[in-house]
């Protein structure tokens, strides 16, 4: 496969349509080349699609390798990014807070996610 030189170029589709109030996004493109730190580093970013659904302030990330749940909160000035764990790294006094069911078949094997609002 072919790498381009710009994401406009390596674009093949990004297209949204809005329905009632939810917003369905697709984006689809070949590998391009990108810079990190003001432009001192060149890396190759992957060919990828992901679709993303926004409905009554949840957004919904789906690509190859990964699944991105956000819940829309206001951010306030100079207030700290919101932290990100696994599971199992947190205590289970705060696991009470986080309204989240796990499926899994008998050999634990993960299945599913529930997540209650």
């Amino acid at each position: 496969m072919n790498t381009f030189q710009t994401k406009k170029e390596a674009r093949i589709l990004n297209d949204s349509i809005e329905f009632h109030g939810v917003r369905l996004n697709v984006d689809v493109h070949n590998s391009y080349k990108a810079r990190l730190l003001g432009g001192k580093h060149d890396i190759n970013i992957a060919a990828e699609r992901t679709v993303k659904l926004k409905e009554s302030g949840i957004e919904c990330s789906i690509s190859q390798y990964r699944i991105d749940i956000r819940m829309s909160t206001v951010k306030k000035k100079g207030r700290r990014p919101d932290y990100a764990n696994f599971a199992f790294e947190l205590k289970k006094k705060d696991l009470k807070h986080f309204p989240v069911l796990f499926r899994f078949d008998d050999n634990f094997k993960f299945s599913g996610l529930t997540i209650l609002r």
